[in-house]
């Protein structure tokens, strides 16, 4: 990141697409993503992000729907999370650790259309699991999934109110609960954060040892 990306920074909001934008151009082969199975750069990171954002708005996506995501920390789905994101809908991460009956209510609660799910999870809820829904699994389907190499999502611009994210609670003390994140509860957590690094003179890197669809990760 450079003056440019410190001053977005700075701002009291801001687009996270411009941000993962400008990363994708300004560091194109240093490492954005890595997991057990390998690494991604920022270009492909950028690339990857606007292909699937474009095949989830021409698979029907509106504005301000959710995705459902359920599975392992991966590349792959944090490439959704950030899509769904760039496509102007809502990111919905479904928790590993529920029931079967809890996970489709989860779902039908969110009103996401898109399920994508990883083949460790699917091969768990059967191939019956989450009907009327468009499944992609994750971890076998999606690079044949998203659009061509190239393509570019519509342009969108999320307004500080508009939803980022839903959280769901454990279910402990009854049905999961969604809580919905705004753009600028989200940015004001990411902006920060980044901006103070960035002050410091310190390297970005940042573990997620929690699962990706835990609100603290």
């Amino acid at each position: 990141m450079g003056e440019t990306q410190d001053g977005a920074l700075a701002a009291p909001f801001g687009s996270f697409a411009q941000i993962i934008g400008s990363n994708a151009a300004a560091l194109g082969d240093q490492i954005a993503l890595r997991d057990d199975t390998g690494e991604l750069s920022w270009a492909a990171l950028g690339d990857r992000v606007e292909r699937l954002a474009a095949r989830l708005v021409a698979d029907g996506l509106e504005g301000g729907q959710s995705v459902a995501i359920l599975g392992y920390s991966s590349i792959p789905y944090a490439l959704v999370f950030l899509a769904a994101v760039r496509a102007g809908g809502v990111a919905a991460p479904l928790t590993t650790s529920a029931s079967a009956a809890q996970l489709a209510g989860m779902a039908r609660d969110s009103g996401a259309a898109h399920i994508f799910i990883d083949r460790a999870k699917l091969a768990e809820l059967g191939e019956d699991s989450f009907p009327g829904m468009r499944r992609i699994v994750l971890d076998e389907e999606l690079d044949a999934w998203m659009a061509p190499a190239g393509t570019q999502a519509p342009a969108c611009d999320p307004q500080p109110g508009d939803p980022f994210n839903i959280i769901y609670s454990s279910g402990t003390t009854g049905t999961p609960k969604g809580i919905v994140h705004s753009h600028q509860m989200r940015w004001r957590q990411f902006a920060a954060t980044a901006a103070s690094w960035r002050e410091n003179g310190l390297p970005a890197r940042t573990l997620a040892s929690t699962p990706l669809y835990s609100n603290t990760t």
